[in-house]
């Protein structure tokens, strides 16, 4: 009897109502969930854009060690000793800027240089106009200025106590006095402080160390030897000088025009061919050229990597100021 009390019978009229009143939340729910989906799927692909653009590493360039590099010793003129730096490099690289300038050929040398300072998609010009330059620190830019059109621009800023007062070339001299040997202080203020370009040229040094994993060609042509790159391409240099835009002074800018020279010339139409498949650690310093420079220090260092015209950004000319 108990049983026969609690038997219910439902209307399958009734039923079939019941599941389609429940329809619509249950498809809201599946749109929620997708919508949740593509959100969560823009969210990551915007992660990934934002740290590939603002990491200090990226697929093509980092900060390189300097484990490899032999440098001038205190006693170098005594005994020609060389030794790895004793400090680590000055400078910190921030970033490289992959351009192709090509376009710009036709408007003279003069386009393909002070990229700092002319062109507003450098990486300097567009941390300086952010807020004017006020947080901005000095900066040092190594531009390679290649014949096929392609230019690649390093950029190191100091780094370290009191790096973020360091806004121009004067408090730059300052720190590393506070900072540094003296003997690499004087080195560097003499550097720096000078109007005398040659005297940079001729002071400019570059080493390079292909990684075992680059074309063996192109180990055997480019060794792991110091150069003076005054001596091997025409070497000009910019600071800003009568900006009033308030650059002056603000960072330098070395531009190495490597097509100047047959030997660079034939040297770069070898490596540009390989690059793709080569990574290399470059170091830049000033040559100890007295007792009193010595022991030399290490200005900046960078890994490339693989680099093709294909990640270079295209430059358009800039439009002519009347």
């Amino acid at each position: 009897m108990g049983c026969a009390s609690s038997r219910v019978d439902v209307d399958p009229a009734s039923h079939r109502a019941l599941d389609r009143s429940s329809t619509p939340s249950t498809s809201a729910a599946v749109a929620t969930s997708r919508s949740r989906r593509s959100l969560d799927i823009f969210h990551d692909a915007l992660t990934s854009f934002r740290e590939h653009f603002s990491s200090a590493s990226t697929t093509h360039w980092d900060a390189a060690p300097c484990e490899w590099l032999r440098v001038r010793a205190a006693s170098y003129f005594v005994d020609a000793k060389k030794a790895p730096p004793r400090e680590r490099p000055l400078l910190t690289l921030r970033h490289v800027d992959l351009f192709d300038g090509s376009s710009l050929a036709s408007d003279g040398d003069d386009a393909r240089v002070d990229f700092c300072r002319t062109r507003p998609e450098s990486w300097f010009r567009r941390e300086f106009e952010r807020d004017g330059g006020a947080t901005t620190a000095w900066t040092f830019a190594m531009h390679f200025v290649n014949p096929d059109g392609a230019n690649l621009v390093c950029y190191f800023q100091p780094e370290g106590d009191g790096a973020e007062s360091v806004r121009d070339a004067r408090r730059l001299c300052d720190w590393v006095d506070a900072n540094s040997s003296p003997s690499f202080a004087k080195t560097l203020r003499r550097f720096v402080e000078t109007d005398d370009d040659a005297y940079r040229a001729a002071r400019v040094k570059l080493c390079a160390k292909l990684h075992p994993q680059s074309p063996l060609m192109l180990r055997k042509c480019v060794p792991t030897k110091p150069v003076l790159v005054g001596k091997r391409a025409s070497t000009r240099f910019f600071r800003g000088a009568g900006d009033t835009e308030g650059y002056e002074d603000r960072y330098l800018e070395c531009c190495i025009e490597c097509g100047t020279s047959a030997s660079a010339k034939y040297l770069y139409n070898m490596f540009s061919g390989l690059s793709a498949r080569s990574d290399e650690d470059l170091a830049i310093w000033i040559e100890g050229a007295r007792e009193d420079e010595l022991p030399e220090r290490v200005l900046g260092a960078v890994r490339l990597r693989r680099i093709s015209p294909k990640c270079l950004t295209k430059l358009t000319k800039l439009p002519l100021v009347r």
